[in-house]
């Protein structure tokens, strides 16, 4: 007989969930999810899921949209609440919502997932080698999105600093151009003439580069098939 008069009877179908009855105390299964939900929210973040499922970069919360086809990121990510929103095709929610639109499962089948692919433990019995491998998973994909965003904000140092010095030469270039041949040019503007083209390269280099690193493609040109222009910037 059992010794919970009035507990939901789905708990029998489900062990783990009749052990948290018994554990806490709890009358429902609807509560049960509710504390799986919970803890997931909390022990799982969102950018590292959606890395890990879809394969792509997300660089300063934005990526493109697994949902539908797009070339700009609209897809974001709000870490502070750890919920997506996707300006271009409306989809939105928390990690459980995303694993169900990307998979098209079931709520208890997308919580089946996370809880598997993650080594949370929460709807199966821990095992220690299980536990250890999703702590090792986890910290791996936080070291590689650290390393990431490091190198990201380095190149982005990187190509501000040719920029101005693009711009620098540019400027010298305007203003300091001979107003006639009886007017010598200053050496300011002849190192500049020298230096400008070498600048400019550096840019565009600099540039394709970091096209590349946003789209996570191999993507050297633009749509016209050129290099970007320092003047369109």
């Amino acid at each position: 007989m059992c010794p919970y008069r009035g507990v939901d009877p789905l708990c029998l179908l489900y062990p783990t969930a009749w052990d948290f009855v018994k554990r806490k105390g709890v009358r429902s299964i609807h509560a049960y999810y509710e504390n799986i939900v919970a803890q997931i929210k909390e022990r799982v973040d969102l950018q590292d899921a959606i890395e890990r499922y879809t394969g792509e970069p997300i660089k300063h919360g934005k990526m493109r949209c697994p949902f539908h086809g797009e070339q700009d990121a609209s897809f974001t990510i709000y870490p502070h609440n750890n919920t997506f929103y996707c300006f271009g095709c409306g989809a939105g929610g928390d990690l459980i919502d995303f694993v169900r639109r990307f998979f098209n499962l079931d709520f208890r089948d997308a919580l089946q997932r996370i809880d598997t692919d993650f080594g949370l433990c929460l709807l199966q019995r821990p095992t220690l080698t299980a536990y250890r491998k999703a702590q090792a998973e986890a910290q791996h994909r936080r070291q590689e999105r650290e390393q990431r965003q490091k190198a990201a904000a380095e190149l982005d140092a990187r190509y501000w600093a040719a920029y101005d010095r693009w711009l620098r030469y540019d400027r010298i270039i305007c203003e300091q151009r001979p107003a006639s041949a009886d007017h010598p040019p200053s050496a300011a503007f002849m190192e500049a003439i020298s230096n400008i083209e070498n600048a400019k390269y550096q840019l565009d280099a600099l540039e394709q580069e970091r096209r590349k690193q946003t789209s996570g493609k191999p993507n050297t040109t633009n749509d016209s098939g050129t290099a970007a222009k320092p003047g369109n910037l």
